[in-house]
């Protein structure tokens, strides 16, 4: 499955998830989303060392976590859905996203296949030219033509639906993903250029 963004502009709903690129997917949600975050670990080994210091392993191995929240309505909202970048984004109401999640949980023909796109992706990078490669600087004027955004793989690991008193009408969710590296930086090949 190649790199597609759809170059996400809706000011409102700047969180996409759909099962496929964005021009082969089959289903696109825009989320109300009010969180969004995205949380990278590492663990290197830690080797003890009789009367010495530790010895540390770092095998390079690193696991990103995408976490999403926000609200969705008891009932299809209006408008039901976006068109972004020529394609239909539909504003899921709860039992929809719902269902989607018991597909995305439950199915391991989703595995690798969900993508969450997140803000504007035109530019999420400017590549090596960024950095000055003699002392691993960024160079500010190539930086200020990044955008931000990014588009990820995921699979969905946790999902939570809750409904709070006074506030009927909608519930608050949140999903939690594992990930893989931004698309953008996965597709410029070796990760250690």
């Amino acid at each position: 499955m190649a790199y597609v963004a759809a170059t996400n502009a809706t000011e409102n709903l700047s969180v996409l998830i759909r099962n496929g690129t964005h021009t082969d997917a089959n289903l696109r949600f825009a989320l109300k989303a009010d969180n969004f975050n995205i949380s990278y670990n590492k663990t290197p080994i830690q080797v003890p060392v009789p009367a010495e210091t530790p010895l540390l392993i770092d095998l390079g191995v690193f696991r990103p976590t995408i976490g999403v929240a926000g609200v969705v309505d008891t009932v299809q909202p209006t408008p039901a859905s976006v068109t972004i970048a020529g394609q239909t984004y539909y504003i899921p109401f709860k039992n929809w996203l719902e269902n989607a999640v018991y597909e995305w949980i439950a199915s391991e023909a989703t595995t690798g296949q969900l993508e969450v796109e997140v803000g504007d992706t035109t530019y999420p990078d400017a590549g090596d030219r960024a950095y000055d490669d003699n002392e691993g600087s960024l160079k500010i004027a190539e930086a200020e033509h990044w955008t931000g955004g990014g588009v990820y793989r995921v699979a969905l690991q946790n999902a939570r639906f809750q409904l709070s008193p006074a506030r009927e009408d909608r519930y608050d969710f949140s999903l939690q993903f594992v990930a893989g590296a931004r698309q953008d930086w996965v597709a410029r090949g070796d990760m250690d250029d």
